[in-house]
This record gives structure tokens, C-alpha cells and sequence, in this order.
């Protein structure tokens, strides 16, 4: 993301992992996306979407459930020219939590 033009700002997911205590529950990343959806003069709003499957612990199949989560944020900048991140709203399913790291 670079610039002061919010409508410039771009977003893309450098990195998905499941830590070792899913990998032992059978939880496994299908996949995982981010979009922008809009701007105004100062923000953009981004959406991001996990694809998930519940499969057999570390084999990864076969798999009983798939899963969409989806998380919304707003990106802004600071008085000093800094992003900030905030997280704006997120789903998913039944039982499952989203938990934001650093």
C-alpha cells in the first residue's frame, strides 16, 4: 500500500498457515483472498476471505466440511502518514473463531 490517494491502495495475502494445534484438529487452509471494496478521501475498505476444510488430522483427506470465513477491514492513514488496520466485522461458522495475530 503506498501513496495518500486511498482509491491507489492494494492489498494481497503474502502468507496462509495453519499452526500445529489445527493441523492436529484437522482444520486445513483451502485458500484466502483479499479484495478492495471501497475508498473515500482517507480509507479503504477491504474484504478477505479464508476458504477452509475439517479433514482427517495431518493426512488432509478425507474431509467432512468445507468453510467460508470472511473478515472486513478499514485501512486509514495517521496523522504522520502511517497505515492503521482496524478490523470492522467478521463471520464464521457456527463453533469457529477468528482470532487477529500480529
Amino acid at each position: 500500500m503506498c501513496g495518500t490517494d486511498p482509491s491507489s491502495w492494494q492489498a494481497s495475502v503474502t502468507k496462509e498457515q495453519t499452526n500445529s494445534t489445527g493441523k492436529n484438529l484437522g482444520f486445513f487452509l483451502d485458500g484466502t483472498s483479499i479484495s478492495g471494496t471501497g475508498s473515500g478521501g482517507y480509507y479503504k475498505y477491504f474484504d478477505a476471505e479464508i476458504d477452509a476444510s475439517t479433514c482427517v488430522p495431518r493426512v488432509g483427506w478425507p474431509c467432512s466440511s468445507s468453510y467460508s470465513l470472511t473478515v472486513s477491514y478499514t485501512v486509514t492513514l495517521d496523522r504522520f502518514g502511517n497505515p492503521q488496520v482496524y478490523q470492522s466485522a467478521a463471520s464464521a461458522p457456527l463453533g469457529m473463531t477468528l482470532f487477529s495475530t500480529p
